[in-house]
Order: C-alpha cells, then structure tokens, then sequence
C-alpha cells in the first residue's frame, strides 16, 4: 500500500489532499480546489495526517483526525431491537497501529466517518 495523506492547513483553516511530500526541503504538494491544480508549499503551518488504509462503512477513506461513529444493534430486557449510536472520538496513531477512543482499530466495525477535529471540532464528544 502506497500511504496516502491529507494536509489540515492551519492559516487558511482548509484542508488539502497531499500528492508529494518533499522532506528534505520540508514542502508539501497539494491540490488547490479553487484553482483546479496542484501546487507546492512550506509544510510550515500544515499538519499532516496518513490514511489508515481503512473506509467506513460508506465507503469513505478513514484518516488519522476523523471523527468516528459506531452504530450497534442490541436486543433490550423486553426484546425489541434498538439501535445504539455512539461517537467514539478521533482517529490517532500510537505505537504502531491505530485507535479510536482507546480501541483497537481493526476491532471495530460498522464505523462512519461524520468530520475531522479541526473542520468539525464541535463533533468530539472530549470537546467541553
């Protein structure tokens, strides 16, 4: 697997699919939207965030940053099926793989991703 990353660009308060990372010259080369091309710039001011490699369950990539929901079906004491949805926080990378809210995240299934914390910081249930 080829790692893929995203860019959340604190100054303009945007975030950018990253195409090319130059380390050495600490620059990043990303896709403009409102111009309709790609571009280098300083990684100054950027935070970079790898693709778990993961999608939820519509399909969508899963980053480090997203906010994930988890819906679970369970039976309650009078037998009827009722749905649970809980949030569970932010993706992050620790010692190897990667969790959420404390959670293995292989383990998990049935997970949507629903923002990121830095265009939806309202969404993280840690938020106070």
């Amino acid at each position: 697997m080829i790692p893929k990353f995203r860019a959340w660009d604190k100054e303009y308060e945007d975030m950018h699919d990253v195409y090319c990372i130059d380390f050495h010259n600490k620059a990043v080369k990303t896709l403009d939207p409102m111009v309709g091309h790609c571009f280098w710039t300083t990684m100054q001011g950027k935070i970079l965030m790898q693709s778990t490699g993961l999608t939820d369950r519509n399909g969508r990539e899963i980053f480090e940053g997203d906010i994930i929901k988890a819906t679970y079906h369970t039976v309650n004491d009078k037998g009827t099926e009722i749905e649970i949805v809980k949030v569970l926080g932010s993706v992050y990378f620790n010692y190897g793989a990667y969790y959420v809210d404390g959670y293995y995240f292989k383990e998990l299934n049935n997970l949507e991703v629903i923002g990121n914390i830095f265009e939806n910081p309202e969404l993280r249930e840690d938020t106070e």
